[in-house]
């Protein structure tokens, strides 16, 4: 950061995928910690500038992007894998990311947040 400049905060998308669950997806797997641990890595390198950096891990979001997923198996299998019994919707994703731009969440930094509705816990 260059002297003067503002604090901000980083926010990286990564999901369940990184955590080398289905060997299909290994090079997938393999960039998403790459992410993590770049995120890490800024959250230590840059914290004394005020920079704050997370990793948001959403699990299955109800979007189109899901579309196809949802009409061959239907939502209720993916929703009956979290705790809480339903799909997250993009905005429980987006007001993750709102609340930690907020700077209220600071000694959090360098974490990976999970929105899965516990269908995963670390």
């Amino acid at each position: 950061m260059k002297p003067g400049s503002s604090a901000g905060s980083t926010d990286s998308s990564v999901n369940s995928v990184f955590r080398g669950e289905d060997p299909d997806y290994w090079h997938y797997a393999a960039a998403k910690a790459g992410v993590v641990a770049m995120t890490r890595t800024i959250a230590r390198q840059y914290g004394r500038q005020g920079v704050t950096a997370f990793a948001i891990a959403p699990g299955y979001v109800d979007t189109a992007f899901n579309k196809a997923f949802d009409e061959e198996f239907g939502v209720e299998v993916a929703a009956t894998d979290t705790g809480l019994g339903n799909l997250a919707q993009p905005e429980d994703v987006a007001n993750v990311i709102v609340f930690l731009a907020t700077g209220l969440a600071k000694h959090a930094t360098g974490t990976t947040i999970d929105i899965n509705g516990a269908s995963y816990v670390r």
